[in-house]
């Protein structure tokens, strides 16, 4: 049953003293649930064109261009009261548009707790010649059968009354009835000088009643006004004292913190301003201050962890923001927005992503098959794979080493302690791959991604092995040929220029360190096929890869992220599913153990990016410019963000072949069963 009716019933209004006065007239009111608003009588109330009664949004709470009217409500209670707002319904008692008049003395809105319990409520006063708009905040205690309340007068309202008042308030819960009373008490007396009385009775929303009450008071708006204003007229005529407004009044309600000048905003970026703060004005956790380029502030989400503040520098950034996660990175690294702590803003963004990415899902999805089949025909070649790598990689070595450890490791580390440095968590991360690999001197290992020689350089100075590693960056082959000479084991490792997909030979061991999100998704299949190949029958795989939410994974690989648009061309996360699947349909190979190392992750790119922050002087003198210090700054943090919300996670995983009789690390076994299990294929026969 709808919480919404109507209320139909009486006002009264009567100034007390030397020029007393009184009047009262019948009037009605909608009484509607925002959430329900929409669609009350089949969206009647809201539909754009005109129509005989209507609701605006500029007649509510926050105003046109405002955030989402539940969101200013909440926001104002916050900021008025300084406690947290109530989460549960909020519902307006109002006069709607009449032939397309709107006045509104006093509209109210009765904010709820989760449990139906009153908490709090708003009452929007509007002056009468000027159409200013104050707003009051009222607690409730949830069972009390009046809310009372005091305030100093903040708003002027009427020409005949000064400022030097404060209003006094009774109103009862919204029932089968509902009263209002207002009175005004001059502060050095203690006088009441005026009262105004709403006596209203519930009926039920019907179209029947909708139109009873319309011919009733087929112009409502207009007659209040008339009223008002013949009683004004009367006042006058009797010689009651006129009292001008204060100059420059701060007494509108705002939408946020007002500036002195708005910002102008051409047709494109309005209505993306009011599409981004509708759909921040729907995040179920968290908050957001919200500054705009011409200082308005909003305050967004129900409040608690995490919180975020986002300054826009320019209107630009309200379109460029409606691109998702390229929008942001985009409108980052130009500038057009800033943040003091940019990984809460990502925090914030990932603990709400089904109500950020609602729209783009829905039409991802759509896009979804398209894009599968597109991607099906576009096969990476190896040139493409060269230049995708190129891209990224030969940004020049001196980057890199500015940003990682001595260790050159661009992959997550593991950290024995929170406060453990980049280099030991990377020294130890090398640990546990050569142990869970079982590594020792004769081995012979293949390592797909080179990087810069990192891992092969460890193996062969640690526990002996032969390492021959492979990859298609010019800069990285150069620069690990020279540590691996600079190392000494040079008869220990060999370092190749060439795209996995052509490796040959067998070997007992394979490894490799988050290289298949730079694979493509339309070659998993191949990589897995081919890590298997090159293993013995006896061999073991240590893969550490970033993964992806296997319910995103479709309409992920289908999107043009900020990521793959700026970072990693044509790259894609896998999820542990399709790895799974993979492992069954292309290899024998199976998950012997898989360990979880996400937490690890948030720590390894907090040091990265604080590595980069360090850096800012040298990075100029290497000519990397500040939209380039931008675009990384945002990349680290973006990843940063999504690893503490796991949105995006990290493991390592053991895949053994069937001749496999190493050790299984004693470490516990993370989410083992449900990786098996994500893959519901038949096992492929023993290669």
């Amino acid at each position: 049953m709808t919480a919404s009716a109507l209320y139909v019933g009486e006002v009264r209004h009567r100034r007390l003293g030397p020029q007393a006065n009184e009047f009262s007239h019948p009037l009605s009111f909608l009484y509607a649930d925002l959430a329900e608003l929409p669609t009350l009588l089949g969206g009647r109330f809201v539909k754009p064109t005109p129509g005989v009664v209507r609701v605006r949004r500029r007649d509510l709470l926050g105003g046109a261009d405002g955030p989402p009217t539940a969101v200013a409500v909440r926001q104002l209670i916050e900021e008025r009261s300084g406690r947290p707002a109530p989460t549960g319904a909020i519902r307006v008692l109002t006069t709607p548009r009449t032939l397309g008049t709107a006045f509104n003395p006093l509209t109210l809105y009765y904010c709820f707790d989760e449990d139906e319990q009153l908490d709090s409520v708003v009452g929007e006063v509007t002056s009468t010649p000027w159409l200013k708009r104050h707003a009051y905040v009222l607690r409730a205690s949830g069972d009390e059968r009046v809310i009372r309340g005091e305030h100093a007068k903040v708003l002027h309202v009427s020409p005949f009354q000064d400022m030097d008042h404060r209003h006094v308030w009774a109103v009862t819960p919204p029932g089968e009835s509902l009263s209002v009373h207002i009175e005004n008490h001059r502060d050095e007396a203690d006088s009441k000088d005026f009262d105004a009385t709403l006596k209203l009775e519930r009926q039920e929303l019907t179209p029947e009643n909708l139109r009873a009450a319309v011919r009733r008071h087929p112009a409502g708006a207009l007659r209040t006004l008339a009223l008002i204003y013949g009683h004004a007229a009367a006042l006058k005529l009797r010689g009651a004292p006129h009292f001008s407004p204060p100059a420059d009044p701060e007494t509108e309600t705002p939408e946020a913190t007002m500036p002195t000048k708005l910002t102008k905003l051409t047709p494109a970026q309005s209505a993306a301003r009011r599409a981004i703060l509708a759909i921040l004005g729907r995040l179920t956790t968290g908050q957001l201050e919200l500054i705009e380029p011409d200082g308005r502030r909003h305050l967004l989400g129900p409040g608690g962890e995490p919180k975020a503040t986002a300054q826009l520098n320019a209107p630009e950034a309200w379109t460029v923001l409606l691109q998702g996660s390229r929008g942001m990175g985009q409108g980052y690294m130009d500038g057009l927005w800033d943040s003091p702590e940019l990984t809460d803003v990502v925090r914030l963004a990932a603990r709400n992503v089904q109500v950020i990415d609602a729209v783009r899902r829905k039409i991802q999805a759509v896009r979804v098959p398209y894009q599968h089949l597109r991607g099906l025909r576009r096969k990476v070649t190896h040139d493409q794979g060269r230049e995708d790598i190129h891209a990224h990689y030969d940004l020049g070595n001196d980057l890199f080493e500015l940003m990682l450890d001595d260790t050159m490791m661009y992959s997550s580390g593991s950290f024995s302690t929170p406060d453990a440095s980049l280099r030991d968590a990377s020294i130890q991360k090398l640990e546990l791959v050569c142990d869970k690999l079982d590594l020792g001197p004769g081995d012979r290992v293949l390592e797909i991604g080179a990087g810069w020689g990192g891992f092969a350089i460890h193996a062969a100075t640690t526990r002996g092995c032969h390492v021959t590693t492979t990859t298609i960056s010019v800069e990285q082959h150069a620069y690990a040929v020279g540590k691996v000479k600079e190392a000494g084991v040079e008869d220990l490792v060999t370092i190749l220029l060439e795209d996995y997909r052509d490796l040959t030979g067998t070997y007992d061991r394979v490894v490799s360190l988050e290289m298949i999100e730079a694979v493509g998704w339309q070659d998993f299949p191949t990589f897995f096929k081919q890590c298997s190949d090159r293993l013995a029958r006896d061999g073991a795989m240590l893969l550490q890869a970033i993964t992806m939410d296997d319910r995103a994974y479709e309409v992920e690989k289908a999107s043009n992220s900020f990521i793959r648009e700026q970072i990693f061309p044509n790259g894609c996360l896998p999820s542990q599913a399709v790895i799974a699947e993979c492992l069954h349909k292309q290899t024998d190979l199976r998950m012997a153990h898989h360990e979880d190392l996400t937490g690890d992750y948030v720590h390894t790119l907090h040091h990265w990016r604080k590595n980069i922050a360090a850096s800012t002087e040298k990075l100029e003198e290497l000519g990397y410019d500040e939209r380039f210090r931008r675009l990384w700054t945002f990349y680290l943090c973006y990843c940063e963000g999504g690893f503490a919300e796991r949105r995006i996670g990290v493991g390592q995983s053991l895949l053994a072949k069937p001749g496999w009789r190493g050790r299984v690390p004693a470490t516990q076994i993370v989410g083992l069963a449900e990786l098996e299990a994500a893959a519901a294929v038949p096992e492929a026969p023993v290669r």
